[in-house]
């Protein structure tokens, strides 16, 4: 894809799980984060769509984990709304005029469902939009309102709310705007290492392997075009693209994460032969010749481990 997924996570205890979904996905589009949401004001008019899945009192959650339950407490959507409302004013400076907001919580409070979405139609003038649903599937639409309750006795899942909104009229900036300065560097790879590693990618689209200099030296897939955009110059980032290669003394060694590149070469093989492969990563480069390592193993459209040849 040439969309760029900026992701971003304030909490520290959930920030693992984003890494290892995003991985999973193999994904070379997206960046990881961890920034509170008023860095965004940053970049004015930057994103076409803007996902919210804010804190919020959880009540959404108590059937899966009565220990929400013990917490919850009537003072806690009059917290969470104020906080909410935080995260949506930083979320419509940043998006662009004409683009879409997607706001979601696992409650059921107005306070912080209805009254966020009234709160920014009346605030930023935004449009909610109707999309329209089977009946079967048990998801209560809000009349007119751009906004659905899933409620877990209805859906399958647990329950939570979900309001789309598109954005009519640019913002004044002015007074948000906090200059910051990133963290990342990006530089070409030696040619040598290139020629090592050429047959292992499959060069799609606009992708380009860059060494990205950050605590630790790192090969990373990532689409071309991003290298020259702004945004990349002013955020601290964690997670950027697909890892490629990881730099060990003084070589690299492959990423242990490089078989979930959309990017690798795959092939698709039978259940039990997958079983009897025994490959443990990460593989040193130097110490393997690029037919020895051509291919990754793939179940069921899901890539697993690297195949010797």
């Amino acid at each position: 894809s040439n969309s760029l997924i900026i992701a971003n996570e304030v909490s520290s205890k959930r920030i693992g799980a984003l890494f290892e979904n995003v991985r999973r996905w193999g994904c070379h589009n997206t960046i990881i984060t961890q920034h509170n949401p008023r860095t965004f004001t940053n970049f004015p008019e930057t994103f076409d769509i803007v996902v919210v899945d804010a804190p919020c009192s959880s009540e959404g959650q108590f059937r899966k984990d009565p220990k929400i339950m013990k917490k919850w407490t009537p003072s806690l959507p009059a917290y969470y709304s104020k906080e909410q409302r935080t995260i949506l004013d930083c979320s419509v400076l940043s998006l662009k005029t004409g683009g879409f907001l997607i706001y979601s919580t696992c409650t059921y409070e107005p306070a912080e469902n209805h009254r966020n979405v009234e709160y920014l139609i009346e605030k930023y003038d935004m449009e909610p939009v109707s999309i329209k649903v089977p009946q079967e599937w048990g998801i209560e639409v809000l009349s007119d309102s751009g906004a659905f309750i899933f409620y877990p006795h209805k859906v399958k899942g647990e329950g939570f709310f979900l309001a789309l909104l598109r954005k009519t009229k640019s913002v004044d900036l002015k007074k948000h705007r906090v200059y910051m300065r990133g963290n990342s560097v990006f530089v070409p790879p030696s040619p040598s290492f290139l020629r090592r590693t050429e047959e292992f990618v499959l060069y799609q689209d606009d992708i380009e392997i860059v060494e990205w200099r950050h605590t630790n030296q790192e090969i990373t897939i990532i689409p071309g075009h991003f290298l020259s955009l702004p945004l990349l110059q002013h955020i601290k980032i964690l997670y950027c693209g697909f890892p490629f290669a990881i730099r060990k003394q003084s070589d690299y060694i492959l990423a242990s994460d490089l078989p979930f590149s959309w990017h690798f070469n795959s092939e698709h093989l039978k259940k039990e032969e997958i079983i009897d492969y025994r490959t443990f990563l990460p593989l040193p480069l130097k110490n393997y010749s690029i037919n020895e390592i051509d291919s990754v193993i793939v179940l069921r459209g899901f890539p697993l481990i690297l195949k010797n040849a």
